[in-house]
C-alpha cells in the first residue's frame, strides 16, 4: 500500500472529510505559497535572464507538485520515516526501524518527479528530500499508523463454547464467511453420517461439511480504528486518540484536534461534545455512596480527584413468560441458545410463585490527570433486590450479581483501589439495611481466563485469573469493615446459614445464580422438566430426606463459593426506596452492556481506550430516548409495561399514564396523544397527519 496514504476508511470516519477535500482543492495555491513561496520569490527576483525564467518555471512546477500531493502528505502531517538496517537498502520492507517526525515541506523531485518531503524528526534533526516510499502517515497523537482493536469473541455454533484467539477453527468457505466450528466439534461431526443435516439445522439452510476450511489466528478478521481529520491543522488522528464520537455527527460538523483547541483557541461544536458523568441524574443512593466514599478517603488520608457515582439503571423486573432476548451475535445470545430456559426462576416463577425484584446498575467515574483529563469508568456493579413484597425464600434478600473493575483509579498515595471498592460496597449494604433488607448473598466466583464480566478487553496484566480464596478474603475484608460499622451482624457460608434445611423450597434462587442450576439437578430433572415440573412425572418431593441431604452435601462442597451476610435491624422504621425508575437499553442488563462494548470496540485494555469507551458509554446514556408524558409515572422509559403509540407523532405512552388499557387499545382504530389532539382541534394539525 502507499505508505503515506491515509487509512482507506478515513473518509467514512469523518463525514466532513469531503468538504475538507474540496476546501483543499479550492485553496491549492495557498498551500503552494506556504510550502515554497519564499524560495520562489527569491528566484523570480533574479530578473529577465533565461536562468531566472527556468527557475520560475521550476518553482511553478514545484508548486503544482505540492498541490497534487496535498491529499497524501502536507506540511504538519505526522509521519514515521523508515531507516534501513543496511546502507544498500532503503526499502521499508528490508527491516530497520521507524522514527517519528513532522512534514515541513512537500514537493516533487527534480530528477524523477517523485514526491519527496523535508521532515523535522522528533530527535531534532531535519531530514531533507525523504522519498515517499520511506514515509507512512501516522496518528498525530499516538504516532502509529494503525490502532488495532481486540476482536469480539468467536463462538462455536454447535457447542457454543468460545474459540480461543490462538486456537484453529473451521469455517464455511465463502467471501461472507458462515458457520464456525471449534476443532473438536468439527472432528466429531466429520466422523458421523449426519453432519450435513446437523449443520443445516444450525444454519437453517443447506450446509455441507465438505465446504469447511481450517483457519488459524492469522485468518481472523482484523478490527482497526478509523481516522478523522482536523479542520484547522489538517492532521489525521484515530477516533480513539481524538476522542471523536462520530456516528451521529452531522455531515457539515467541523472537528478540531486537542492541540488546536489548546493553542489556536478552537472549540468543539456542541454536536461533538459529550456531557460528563456529573450531569447524570443523582439519586438518594448515589449521593450516599458518593458522600460515603469521600469521607472514607479523607479518613484514610488519601488524596484523589473526585469520584462520581451514579445509578444508571434502576428497574423493576416483572415475572415474564421468557426473559428478554439478548443482542444477536453477543456472548449472551450464544449462552441463551446453549442453555435455553434454565430454571423456572428465569421465566419468573418457581412452583407457581412470582419473584419480583429490583435490578440496579451502579457505575463509578473519575477524571484522570488530577481531575483535568478525560473521565474513566473504573467500577461497575449489578445487584438484585428482592423486597418485602417478594415471597419466601427470597423475601428481603439482596444478591450482589456482578462486580467488576479496571485498574485506573488514581490517588496519592497509590494502592487504594480496594479502599474505594470496599467503601462503595459497605455504603450500599448500609443503604439496604435502612430499607429493611435482612440478608446479602455473594457468589465468590472469579472470572476464568478469557472471561469478561462487565468491562470488555482489559489489559493482559488485569486479566490474570484471581484465585477464589484471594477473592473470598477480599469479600471477607469488606464484610469485616461492615461489621465494625454496625452494618452487618454476622456472616458465613451457605452451609452455615442453611444447616437446618428441611426442604429445597427454603433455598433462595436468584437470577443468574449457581443454585438455579443446582436445584433442578438435585431433583433429577433437566432444565425443561423443571420449568414444567408440576406436570412432570419425574417430580421429586422438595422436602424428601434424600434430596435435602444431597443439598446439604452440595452446600458443604461449595462452602468456599458463597457468602451470606446477615444485616443488623435498622435503627428506625425501614425507609422506602423512592429513587425513580432509571432505564437505558445499554445498562439495564449486564449481558447487553458487555455485548454492546464488544460490538462497538469499547474496550479498557489501555488508559486511552478506557477514556474513549467511557465517553461513548456516557454519550449513549445521555442520549437515551424519552417516552410518554412529562409527569410519567415510570420515569419516561420503556420498562416492559403496555404502551400505546400516537398515530400522528409516533410517540409512545404508557397505558396507565394516559388512562388506556390494553383491551381498550385493541378496540381503537387510531390513537392521538393529548398534544396532537389539541393541535387537531385548533386546526394546527396537517391533513393526513402522517398516521399509520
Amino acid at each position: 500500500r502507499g505508505a503515506a496514504k491515509p487509512h482507506p476508511e478515513a473518509a467514512q470516519r469523518k463525514k466532513g472529510g469531503g468538504k475538507r477535500q474540496r476546501k483543499d482543492d479550492e485553496h491549492g495555491d495557498e498551500h503552494g505559497d506556504a510550502a515554497g513561496g519564499a524560495k520562489r520569490k527569491r528566484k523570480e527576483g533574479v530578473g529577465g535572464s533565461k536562468k531566472g525564467k527556468h527557475a520560475a518555471a521550476a518553482a511553478e512546477h514545484e508548486q503544482h507538485g505540492i498541490v497534487q500531493e496535498v491529499d497524501v502528505l502536507e506540511a504538519g502531517f505526522s509521519v514515521s520515516v523508515h531507516y534501513a538496517s543496511h546502507r544498500r537498502s532503503s526499502s521499508a520492507d528490508a527491516g530497520g526501524e521507524w522514527r517519528p517526525g513532522t512534514v515541513v515541506r512537500a514537493y516533487l523531485s527534480a530528477q524523477n518527479g517523485e514526491p519527496i518531503y523535508d521532515i523535522m524528526m522528533h530527535s531534532g534533526v531535519e531530514e531533507k528530500a525523504v522519498a515517499h516510499d520511506r514515509c507512512r502517515m501516522v496518528c498525530n497523537v499516538c504516532l502509529s499508523d494503525k490502532r488495532a482493536f481486540k476482536p469480539p469473541p468467536m463462538f462455536c455454533e454447535k457447542c457454543f463454547q468460545a474459540i480461543h484467539t490462538r486456537w484453529s477453527y473451521w469455517e464455511e468457505s465463502g467471501d461472507e464467511g458462515g458457520v464456525k466450528l471449534c476443532k473438536r466439534c468439527f472432528s466429531d461431526l466429520k466422523a458421523t453420517s449426519t453432519a450435513d443435516r446437523v449443520l443445516s439445522e444450525i444454519a437453517h439452510r443447506n450446509v455441507k461439511i465438505d465446504n469447511f476450511l481450517e483457519k488459524k489466528e492469522k485468518d481472523r478478521p482484523e478490527y482497526v480504528d478509523n481516522w478523522v481529520q482536523c479542520d484547522e491543522c489538517h492532521s489525521w488522528l484515530h477516533w480513539t486518540c481524538a476522542m471523536y464520537k462520530g456516528e451521529d455527527t452531522p455531515e457539515d460538523c467541523l472537528f478540531f484536534c486537542g492541540n488546536c483547541r489548546r493553542t489556536r483557541g478552537k472549540t468543539l461544536p456542541k454536536e461533538l461534545c459529550v456531557a460528563p458523568s456529573e450531569d447524570l441524574a443523582e439519586t438518594v443512593l448515589s449521593k450516599k455512596l458518593q458522600d460515603g466514599l469521600k469521607k472514607e478517603l479523607a479518613a484514610s488520608g488519601v488524596k484523589a480527584a473526585p469520584v462520581t457515582i451514579r445509578v444508571v439503571s434502576n428497574i423493576d423486573c416483572f415475572a415474564k413468560i421468557a426473559p428478554p432476548p439478548p443482542l444477536p451475535g453477543t456472548a449472551a445470545a450464544h449462552s441463551a441458545a446453549k442453555n435455553g430456559a434454565k430454571v423456572a426462576l428465569q421465566n419468573g416463577k418457581v412452583g407457581g410463585r412470582e419473584f419480583p425484584y429490583r435490578s440496579k446498575c451502579i457505575l463509578a467515574f473519575q477524571r484522570m490527570q488530577g481531575g483535568d483529563g478525560p473521565e474513566v469508568c473504573f467500577f461497575a456493579m449489578y445487584v438484585q433486590e428482592y423486597g418485602s413484597d417478594c415471597p419466601e425464600p427470597n423475601k428481603n434478600r439482596v444478591y450482589i450479581s456482578y462486580l467488576d473493575s479496571v485498574r485506573y483509579f488514581e490517588s496519592e498515595p497509590m494502592g487504594h483501589r480496594s479502599t474505594v471498592y470496599h467503601s462503595i460496597l459497605v455504603a450500599y449494604l448500609q443503604w439496604t439495611r435502612m430499607l429493611g433488607f435482612k440478608y446479602v448473598h455473594i457468589w465468590v466466583e472469579p472470572p476464568k481466563s478469557g472471561d469478561e464480566y462487565i468491562f470488555f478487553a482489559r489489559s493482559d496484566q488485569q486479566r490474570k485469573p484471581m484465585k477464589r480464596e484471594k477473592l473470598r478474603e477480599w469479600y471477607k475484608g469488606m464484610l469485616d469493615k461492615a461489621k465494625a460499622k454496625n452494618v452487618v451482624e454476622h456472616y458465613g457460608t451457605m452451609h452455615d446459614m442453611f444447616n437446618g434445611l428441611k426442604s429445597l423450597a427454603e433455598i433462595p434462587l436468584f437470577h443468574g445464580d449457581q443454585w438455579e442450576i443446582t436445584v433442578p439437578s438435585l431433583l433429577g430433572l433437566d432444565d425443561e422438566e423443571y420449568v414444567s415440573a408440576p406436570k412432570s412425572n419425574k417430580l421429586v418431593r422438595m422436602d424428601s430426606k434424600d434430596v435435602v441431604q444431597k443439598a446439604q452435601q452440595e452446600m458443604q462442597h461449595l462452602k468456599r463459593h458463597f457468602l451470606v451476610a446477615v444485616l443488623r435491624d435498622p435503627d428506625l422504621s425501614p425507609m422506602k426506596d423512592n429513587d425513580p425508575v432509571i432505564s437505558t437499553d445499554l445498562t439495564d442488563s449486564r449481558q447487553t452492556f458487555l455485548g454492546q462494548c464488544q460490538m462497538c470496540h469499547w474496550q479498557f485494555n489501555t488508559l486511552r481506550h478506557a477514556q474513549y469507551s467511557t465517553r461513548m458509554i456516557l454519550n449513549h446514556i445521555h442520549n437515551k430516548p424519552s417516552y410518554c408524558v412529562e409527569d410519567c409515572q415510570r420515569g419516561r422509559v420503556e420498562d416492559g409495561s403496555f404502551m400505546v403509540g400516537c398515530d400522528v407523532c409516533d410517540n409512545w405512552y404508557h397505558g396507565d399514564c394516559v388512562g388506556i388499557s390494553k383491551d381498550e387499545a385493541n378496540t381503537m382504530d387510531s390513537y392521538l396523544c393529548a398534544r396532537c389532539r389539541a393541535l387537531d382541534e385548533s386546526g394546527g394539525l396537517d391533513e393526513g397527519g402522517g398516521g399509520s
